[in-house]
C-alpha cells in the first residue's frame, strides 16, 4: 500500500509540475547528497491507523509525507514547492486514473496539507541530519 501511494504522488507530481518525469522524484529520507539537485524528495515518514471514534475499527491509514524540493538555486525549490502546494490544493482527492493500479479498489485518497505535521519539523529534521528548510507535510489517508 505504501509504495503504491508513493507511486500515486509521483505521478500527480509529474503531471502537475516543472519536473521533466517521476525520475526526478526520490523517495528516500532527505540528506545533503541531495544538494544541488533538481529532484523532488517524497519520504514517508509515518503511519498510523485511522481510526472510527464510535465503533473502534480500523477505518483506514494516514501516511504522513515529507516534500521538500531540492534544486541548484533557493528560487528553483521555491518555485517547485509552490507547483507542489497547488497542485494537492487543487486535488484534495485522488480517484480514478491518478491512482496506482494496487489503489484502484478503493474509492479515493483523501490528502491534506498539515498545519501541523505528524513530527515536530525541528525534530524531524535534526533526526534526518539536515537543516531545517522549507517543506510541505501531508496527510495521506487509504481506506481499508
Amino acid at each position: 500500500m505504501i509504495p503504491a501511494v508513493s507511486r500515486t504522488l509521483a505521478k500527480l507530481f509529474a503531471d502537475e509540475t516543472s519536473l521533466k518525469g517521476t525520475e526526478q522524484i526520490d523517495f528516500h529520507p532527505p540528506s545533503r547528497s541531495l544538494v544541488g539537485a533538481s529532484v523532488l524528495s517524497v519520504y514517508c515518514y509515518g503511519i498510523q491507523a485511522n481510526t472510527e471514534v464510535h465503533q473502534k475499527r480500523i477505518a483506514g491509514m494516514n501516511l504522513s509525507f515529507l516534500i521538500s524540493a531540492w534544486d541548484a538555486t533557493v528560487l528553483g525549490e521555491q518555485q517547485l514547492l509552490s507547483e507542489v502546494l497547488s497542485s494537492l490544493l487543487r486535488h484534495r482527492r485522488l480517484a480514478g486514473d491518478w491512482l496506482a493500479p494496487e489503489l484502484q479498489e478503493c474509492s479515493e485518497l483523501s490528502i491534506e496539507v498539515e498545519s501541523i505535521p505528524a513530527i515536530e519539523p525541528v525534530v524531524l529534521w535534526k533526526s534526518l541530519g539536515v537543516p531545517i528548510r522549507p517543506a510541505l507535510y501531508i496527510r495521506v489517508q487509504v481506506p481499508v
